[in-house]
């Protein structure tokens, strides 16, 4: 893969990420036994090695397994990848004045249309084909609303009810276009928040990029946001524990074994805060304004690409089991997990594969 120029070029201050949802560095953690030796006569020891940044509002880090003598080459793949972090969170980061997205929403009045890089076009073309497919319940014009609520903010409140019903009426997807990398709107409010989406595409890229320097056996953490390359070295699979949202932060309600996957969760438990006795989570109604009641703690997906799951984590935490099981018959290899409020779990067909 050829490292695009534009993110090369970006330079490499950590900013905080615009994101509404997926942000909880705890939703999932790797219960990873660590390989030192690989058994058997004339087998190189096996080694591991690791990069932790900031980035995206969230702790984020990549891991690699190796030889010793290949240490030199795998930290400078480790270096890549986190200047390839720094600068998607450059590019997608709607606080900074020198990012496309903070372009795109603080455009002049009566502008038609722009024209946005191929890596930001990409995005956009995947985040809205999520958006057609939930009709709505995804929705990357949902930054009136997820910039209102400050679910960051050092004393989150709740909004006055006219100030929600204001944003809402801003959020609505289909105000925007895609027609190669010329992004045009029909009106002046709509807004663009690709927290939904962003952590899971770049967690492709990233493994794309380490496929195509040799590497195959490793894993990426962007918050939470789990990808595997291939199995380990011995040829097992990575065992991934899944957050109890009833739970301690790193309580497992369960393992899944994954090779060559992704994991991700959308959970009420990643942002929240009490008002008034009442806990209010990050994951927005886009029909409505407020955060989802639907009896779901939370919806873990396991699919081959993180950006599929980034974003089909909210749908089917919106959606439900009984609406998502759905969505999920017409989307091949993709498998989900529901934790309701009462601690009931609930799995798609084939997601007792998975499950350790």
């Amino acid at each position: 893969m050829i490292v695009p120029d534009s993110i090369k070029l970006m330079n490499n201050k950590i900013r905080s990420h615009c994101t509404t949802v997926l942000t909880g560095i705890c939703a999932l953690f790797l219960c990873l036994t660590a390989l030192m030796n690989l058994t058997g006569c004339g087998h190189a020891k096996i080694d591991k090695i690791s990069a932790t940044d900031l980035c995206f509002d969230t702790i984020i880090s990549v891991t690699l397994y190796g030889t010793p003598d290949e240490e030199a080459g795998l930290k400078a793949l480790l270096d890549e990848c986190m200047a390839l972090c720094r600068g998607y969170d450059t590019l997608w980061n709607c606080r900074s004045e020198d990012s496309e997205i903070y372009a795109i929403n603080h455009r002049a009045p009566g502008t038609k249309s722009m024209t946005v890089s191929p890596e930001t076009a990409d995005i956009l073309a995947k985040a809205l084909h999520f958006c057609e497919l939930s009709d709505g319940v995804f929705d990357i014009t949902i930054a009136p609303l997820s910039t209102l609520w400050d679910f960051t903010a050092d004393n989150p409140r709740v909004p006055s009810e006219n100030a929600i019903s204001e944003a809402l009426s801003a959020v609505d997807y289909r105000q925007i276009a895609l027609d190669g990398t010329t992004l045009i709107f029909e009106n002046d409010t709509a807004c663009i928040d690709l927290g939904g989406i962003a952590k899971g595409y770049i967690a492709d890229q990233l493994k794309a990029f380490l496929k195509e320097n040799g590497q195959t056996s490793g894993y990426i953490n962007l918050g939470g946001n789990i990808l595997t390359l291939g199995s380990k070295p011995d040829g097992e699979a990575y065992v991934i524990g899944v957050q109890d949202p009833t739970g301690r932060e790193g309580d497992a309600a369960f393992g899944l074994s994954v090779r060559d996957g992704s994991v991700v969760t959308s959970g009420t438990y990643e942002r929240s805060f009490e008002e008034n006795g009442r806990l209010y989570h990050h994951i927005l109604d886009t029909a409505t304004g407020y955060p989802i009641e639907n009896g779901v703690a939370s919806c873990t997906v396991l699919s081959r690409s993180s950006a599929d799951g980034d974003a089909l984590s909210t749908i089917l935490f919106a959606l439900g089991p009984e609406n998502g099981q759905a969505i999920l018959e017409t989307l091949p290899d993709i498998e989900a997990i529901w934790i309701l409020d009462d601690g009931t779990t609930v799995e798609s067909d084939g997601a007792g594969a998975f499950v350790k």
